[in-house]
């Protein structure tokens, strides 16, 4: 294995056994210990991550080896993908953080998605929801847990559907809702660009929808 392929690795490992934020000192990431650890967050989101304490993900699935589930691997040209974006909004952290969580109004916001509470009742950790994205019959479920539940805060999710894997986390604060993913995606750094875009003009309905 490579020195990258040793450091990708330990990561990972300090990643999945760090499963208590509240055990991660303020400023750093968990499962790597310091801001050089995720740098694709700080590059992106820059001064932000300065001023305020940077959102964590939470952890990846685990196989039964505690292994990251990576769906069909790099052999399917399926990667890790990691994805931040931020707007800026003067909506109070409460409202946002309301229609964010209120699931049945997921198509006012989330382009061609519906999603329902399957276990719990969708206000805390280890409530499991269901999104659909698609038209008809045509598209594909993401399957996910709450793991973390602050409001008006954070809300993070382990995706644990057959297509769609990994974690993610919605934050809010200091005047920015800030949405951050780590994916198994086909062709991860190529549908990258395509993805932040998406993304980004999904936080712009979002703060569209809680303004109405």
């Amino acid at each position: 294995m490579s020195a990258a392929g040793r450091s990708r690795s330990s990561i990972a490992a300090k990643w999945l056994a760090s499963s208590h934020p509240s055990a991660t000192p303020p400023g750093c990431w968990r499962g790597a210990g310091s801001l050089e650890g995720m740098p694709f967050l700080v590059g992106m989101l820059g001064a932000e991550f300065e001023a305020h304490e940077p959102p964590e993900l939470p952890s990846a699935p685990a196989g039964p080896a505690g292994r990251l589930v990576r769906g069909g691997g790099r052999r399917l040209g399926i990667m890790p993908t990691r994805l931040a974006v931020a707007v800026e909004t003067d909506l109070p952290p409460a409202r946002l953080f309301e229609v964010l969580t209120d699931w049945p109004r997921h198509p006012e916001w989330m382009f061609l998605t519906t999603a329902r509470v399957v276990a719990g009742d969708g206000r805390g950790v280890g409530s499991e929801l269901a999104a659909f994205t698609g038209v008809g019959r045509l598209g594909f479920l993401d399957t996910m847990t709450v793991t973390r539940w602050e409001p008006p805060a954070v809300v993070a999710v382990a995706h644990t559907g057959r297509l769609v894997r990994g974690v993610g986390i919605f934050r809010i604060g200091g005047g920015r809702l800030i949405w951050a993913e780590e994916l198994s995606l086909p062709l991860g750094s190529l549908v990258r660009p395509a993805a932040r875009l998406f993304m980004r003009w999904t936080l712009r309905r979002l703060v569209r929808a809680a303004s109405g």
